[in-house]
């Protein structure tokens, strides 16, 4: 008799299958789910669930579910920002002070899924926003950047460096204006983040500090945007 914890369940995904165990049993059924070294069938004789040991079952059983679990797995990440100045530089020519800085992100990483990450790639893309004196632009692509997570167990925390962007400000001396009427600060600042999570080819997961971002990286990856922003 098969002796197995029985579950209810209200949603299946369903993959039709006669299962055998290490003795030689059957069992048709319906895979549910896989978490870890288990999984979730749904007997069709009568359309109980079982929670079952994957290793309790043939070579090519356990290399389904394997594959079964792949493909619905769901990746989630916590992701944290600590905005790093890398350094700055100033310039004056005549009444103008001209400023240039160089930041960078500090991101961690948190594993939040159900299981562990691996050999995902990371693909992010960092905004600015300017002003000219005039007009604010919305944010805009100005760097971006690939990393790869070999490794990241349940909980675990991935850190890295992102690329510098680069910011200008330009100021004049006080009681100067700009002859059409521009203001007499111009200056850039940083717009936000977007990352896109890959495994493979298949995007798990995208995350930004503003939903709007993931619409400027979409279809485009880390590096190729990187050769653009160098044309």
């Amino acid at each position: 008799a098969w002796c197995f914890s029985l579950i209810v369940l209200f949603s299946l995904d369903a993959a039709a299958r006669e299962f055998t165990d290490v003795q030689g049993r059957k069992l048709e059924g319906e895979l549910v789910s896989v978490s870890g070294p288990q999984a979730v069938i749904k007997r069709t004789a009568d359309g109980q669930a079982f929670t079952v040991m994957a290793s309790q079952f043939s070579a090519d059983d356990q290399k389904f579910m394997q594959e079964f679990g792949a493909a619905q797995a769901r990746y989630v990440f916590e992701v944290k920002l600590v905005k790093d100045k890398l350094g700055a530089t100033k310039t004056k020519q005549n009444n103008v002070t001209y400023t240039s800085e160089e930041w960078a992100y500090k991101v961690a990483l948190t594993n939040r899924s159900t299981l562990d990450a691996e050999d995902l790639r990371v693909d992010y893309w960092l905004f600015l926003k300017s002003d000219d004196g005039k007009i604010k632009a919305g944010p805009r692509v100005q760097q971006s950047g690939s990393t790869t997570v070999k490794s990241l167990k349940r909980s675990g925390i991935y850190q890295f460096q992102t690329k510098t962007l680069k910011l200008s400000r330009q100021e004049l001396d006080g009681g100067f204006y700009f002859a059409d009427g521009t203001k007499n600060k111009a200056r850039d600042s940083v717009g936000g983040v977007a990352m896109r999570f890959f495994k493979g080819d298949k995007e798990v997961y995208a995350w930004a500090t503003d939903p709007d971002l993931l619409k400027s990286a979409s279809g485009r990856t880390g590096s190729e945007s990187a050769n653009e922003a160098a044309q």
